[in-house]
């Protein structure tokens, strides 16, 4: 019977065919695999070769490439003259007032110009300073001066997390509520000398994490509001005006890059760190393919040297144009922002993909969360601090002229030329003199702040961000 068939013969070729089929599919899986992991070695061999380069560079440059080299640029302190345990009691005792609606600095703003302050408002300042009264009497002020937080490069960042940052920062805010309410009592003295002791606190830190280097601009920033404030409810002595400008210091640049600098040689510490522990986690004395295979694979997923490069790229994209005037390098710097977080949108949209995985060339790592802010968020706000202390010591010149001159103010900065300034004060967004304009009654010394546009000294609003127009002003109006 020829159509007759056989099961046994039927079962055993279904059989043959699985397996093949298995065999091609295993062989097709492996030869796949085998070509990524191909490619990840390719990129990894460039990717570490371009890495050398570029610790070759920073060498040449002087510039730190670990934790060790960054403790020896910024030591922490001796015990003499550690600011820590000078500062502690007074930190512990810190009140705040989160999201005031009345309070300056805590969530509202100064009354403009020379308007007094509703009596609600002043009582309410007076009650915060009255909390942390034991909080400011208890800082040794004469110690103070000289000392400095260190970060704690060496021991891996503990004065970081002893040191509260936030207390810091309520503290000053405190004294410059205190100057404020000092001058609305005309206490011009004790006034000046609440601003002094915030600039005090600010040198204690060092410019040396992006942490401490945003606390430090902030205080000069906040010390110069409420000296706005204090100019214009109070008249001076030319001696604590004098005092006041030599105390704010902040009128130069290199603040950014020096962040971005130690942040890099920070990053690169870790990335040595997620080497190592690849290493280890990459290590094993089976025999199995299968198992050598994925204890690489697990290694890759903690590092990969594409990983330190695109970190390294990201962090240095910038340098270039922290060296130009802010009129290039802001819009290089916020074009590279805008460009940034394209690849990241990019990266988001391939979640399954670009999240630790080994394959990718490109993806989100484990280092790629150490990358600091933006080079063009840290140099605006740099910017528009060094304008701050630029248009504030303008017009501490100008009331140290009105006192030698019965009350009048000066036609132009030029005129404050040698007896109160060295020289006018340069805008940083343009390079051009700061602008002042006579009032009817006062002045105002202004920058024309990020949007690089004169708006006619209009103060920057509540909550402004790009491209809100606005100046970095001091309006007098007395």
């Amino acid at each position: 019977m020829a159509n007759e068939t056989h099961p046994v013969k039927d079962t055993i070729q279904t059989k043959a065919l699985v397996f093949w089929l298995a065999v091609l599919v295993l062989v097709a899986v492996v030869s796949v695999v085998g070509v990524a992991w191909f490619r990840v070695g390719l990129q990894d061999s460039a990717a570490r070769v371009a890495i050398d380069k570029r610790l070759e560079a920073i060498r040449v440059a002087g510039q730190p490439l670990n934790m060790q080299d960054l403790a020896r640029l910024y030591p922490d302190p001796p015990p003499s003259q550690d600011a820590a345990p000078l500062l502690k009691p007074a930190l512990a005792q810190v009140v705040s007032s989160k999201n005031s609606t009345s309070i300056p600095l805590f969530g509202a703003d100064f009354p403009p110009g020379n308007v007094p302050f509703q009596n609600s408002a002043s009582n309410e300042i007076r009650v915060l300073i009255d909390k942390n009264q034991a909080a400011l009497d208890s800082v040794p002020w004469e110690k103070l001066q000289g000392t400095w937080f260190g970060s704690g490069f060496q021991n891996g960042f503990t004065n970081l997390t002893e040191v509260p940052i936030h207390n810091i920062d309520t503290l000053v805010e405190i004294l410059c509520l205190d100057a404020a309410s000092k001058a609305e009592d005309q206490h011009a003295k004790e006034a000046t000398q609440s601003l002094r002791r915030a600039l005090e606190i600010g040198q204690t830190l060092k410019s040396d994490t992006i942490l401490h280097g945003f606390a430090k601009q902030a205080i000069e920033k906040w010390v110069c509001r409420s000296m706005n404030r204090v100019v214009n409810r109070t008249i001076l002595a030319d001696s604590d005006l004098r005092a006041l400008s030599d105390s704010l210091t902040r009128t130069n640049f290199g603040t950014t890059k020096g962040l971005l600098i130690n942040e890099r040689a920070f990053g690169l510490s870790i990335a040595e760190n997620l080497h190592s522990l690849a290493a280890g986690s990459g290590q094993t004395a089976s025999f199995s393919p299968v198992r050598r295979f994925l204890k690489s694979y697990q290694s890759k997923l903690i590092y990969r040297d594409q990983d330190l490069l695109d970190y390294l790229d990201k962090v240095e994209a910038g340098f270039p144009a922290l060296d130009l005037p802010l009129s290039n390098s802001l819009p290089m710097l916020l074009a590279l922002q805008q460009e940034s977080k394209k690849k990241q949108d990019a990266l988001e949209k391939k979640r399954g993909s670009a999240y630790l995985s080994a394959f990718e060339h490109h993806r989100v790592s484990l280092l790629s969360i150490q990358t600091p802010p933006s080079a063009y968020s840290l140099l605006t706000a740099e910017a528009k601090t060094v304008a701050f202390v630029r248009v504030t010591k303008a017009v501490l010149a100008i009331e140290r002229w009105r006192l030698s001159h019965a009350g009048s103010v000066p036609d132009s900065l030029s005129a404050l030329k040698p007896e109160f300034l060295s020289d006018v004060p340069i805008d940083p967004f343009d390079e051009k003199p700061l602008r002042y304009k006579k009032l009817g009654r006062g002045y105002v010394v202004y920058s024309i702040g990020p949007d690089f546009t004169d708006d006619n000294g209009e103060p920057e609003p509540k909550g402004a961000s790009h491209p809100t127009h606005y100046d970095v002003v001091f309006q007098v109006e007395r």
